[in-house]
């Protein structure tokens, strides 16, 4: 679909319209019920129409599951409806989902070890075969089998994942602006860390 400013303000007018119905019907819901069933609608409208917004002005097809595609897959979705519209790359959607979860398991790691522990292996253990990770992953094993500290996880984590988040967001970075100059970000982006 070729852009077009009308269309665009026309559907980004209803998206608007829709977050400020949504917010006055938390505030006027009688009932739980009620207010699941109007954010669930309003949301799910408002996905509609930006969804449509973000396919023009990306110059791509907007498929009538694009919405669908975000609403039933999450994070996932929405990368998968990025690659799509040519905003990230396949490289960068490993890269993106590798510094989130950095980004959670340093947050996590900085909580007690009986609210975090738990957390921070499942996220350990989605990472298989990445040093990084893995070097974590031994050092919490320790924590659990009670031959390592808490302590000694959290200064792990300080040491670790600061650099492994900056390496995949600069990853990313240089990907987009790659894709925004029309070039293959190929051989002049860093190695996925």
């Amino acid at each position: 679909m070729r852009y077009d400013g009308r269309y665009c303000k026309e559907k980004g007018t209803n998206v608007l319209r829709c977050l400020l119905w949504l917010a006055q019907t938390a505030e006027k819901a009688e009932s739980l019920e009620q207010l699941q069933e109007e954010t669930t609608r309003l949301i799910s409208e408002a996905l509609w129409d930006l969804t449509k917004v973000l396919s023009c002005v990306s110059e791509a097809d907007w498929l009538t599951t694009d919405r669908d595609l975000v609403l039933k897959h999450g994070e996932d979705g929405l990368e998968e409806l990025f690659v799509r519209y040519g905003w990230m790359s396949e490289k960068s959607t490993t890269r993106y989902k590798r510094m989130h979860k950095a980004m959670r398991l340093l947050d996590l790691s900085q909580h007690p070890q009986a609210q975090a522990r738990t957390l921070c292996h499942d996220i350990l253990r989605e990472q298989p075969g990445h040093p990084g990770f893995d070097e974590l992953a031994d050092v919490l094993e320790g924590v659990t089998q009670g031959v390592g500290s808490w302590l000694a996880f959290q200064k792990a984590c300080r040491e670790i994942l600061p650099a492994l988040i900056k390496a995949n967001s600069g990853g990313i970075q240089a990907e987009h602006d790659a894709a925004q100059n029309g070039e293959s970000a190929g051989a002049s982006s860093p190695p996925v860390s």
